[in-house]
């Protein structure tokens, strides 16, 4: 927990230590960090209890930990509105054909980050197959990401079982972090202008259906002029 390492690491007199709990405070704000702000208030609650504080003042963290909670969901719904630009990547398929994010805009990109070691993203293909039959005429392109380490011949022989049409690229590292990908499948929805517009974690027969409306709703947006 940030806040009981940092703060008990130092003997820092009482102001020191409440100066820099509103500097944590307004770190935890502009972050839109819930996990910051609760390891806070339980470093402040453990602080309390050592000390015997008097009761009010336990009702007071708890009055700042709930507004605080209020304040960073709607900071999080105020970033979620700001739609990203994703982040740009050049590599090769398994065919050896480059591609490109950039070269794709004005199409709507689905980035599916799969593994063949992974059974909800084998279960997810064959939707993924259905989007690319049923709206690559009307712009979808998708790509799949796969994780998988190695020469990339268990993904060959893999896509050739699934019989998939859409290129499938070997994921590095680096477009993982740069992309957020911290669980698999992460299906990750481009619009036409290069902005992030949906990220989906799992595979489930409703979040296939979400999956579908979004892919909809996306291709059928006009083209950038």
């Amino acid at each position: 927990m940030i806040e009981i390492v940092f703060l008990s690491s130092f003997p820092l007199p009482i102001r020191e230590r409440i100066k820099m709990r509103g500097i944590l405070v307004l770190w935890i704000l502009g972050n839109c960090d819930l996990f910051g702000i609760w390891d806070l208030v339980i470093g402040a609650w453990s602080t309390m209890k050592k000390t015997q504080q008097p009761w009010w003042k336990y009702l007071a963290i708890v009055s700042l930990s709930l507004g605080l909670s209020f304040c960073l969901s709607n900071c999080a719904k105020e970033r979620s509105s700001q739609q990203a630009l994703a982040p740009e990547f050049k590599l090769a398929t398994l065919e050896g054909q480059e591609v490109a994010l950039s070269a794709l805009k004005g199409k709507v990109v689905l980035l599916d980050f799969w593994a063949t070691w992974c059974a909800p993203c084998r279960e997810a293909i064959p939707h993924l197959i259905d989007l690319h039959k049923t709206f690559g005429q009307n712009g979808l392109e998708v790509i799949g990401m796969s994780v998988d380490k190695g020469e990339g011949e268990t993904v060959r022989r893999f896509v050739k079982s699934m019989d998939i049409p859409y290129p499938i690229i070997i994921t590095p590292d680096e477009v993982q972090r740069e992309y957020g990908v911290v669980s698999l499948p992460t299906t990750i929805l481009i619009d036409r202008e290069g902005k992030i517009r949906q990220k989906f974690l799992g595979f489930t027969s409703e979040i296939s259906k979400q999956l579908t409306g979004m892919v909809e709703e996306l291709t059928a947006e006009k083209p950038p002029k």
